[in-house]
């Protein structure tokens, strides 16, 4: 395993663009707005030279919606 793989299983957050380790970012008005429609949190990588920044959902995939009357 290289070093910013995740063990299979495991329900850590990766960065998206390197796979290296994230943690919680300050939230701004936009995405406290946009939480109000789509749970979001906002996210940066940990990562030296990676610098990606940016808002990941929350919880798995989203559940479809029904539009039977």
């Amino acid at each position: 395993m290289t070093p910013g793989e995740r063990e299979p299983g495991t329900k850590a957050r990766c960065c998206p663009r390197c796979h290296g380790e994230i943690c919680r970012g300050p939230v701004r008005l936009a995405e406290r707005l946009l939480s109000l429609f789509i749970a979001v949190r906002r996210y940066r990588c940990r990562a030296m030279g990676c610098g990606w920044e940016g808002n990941l959902r929350v919880g798995g995939a989203p559940a479809k919606a029904s539009l039977r009357a």
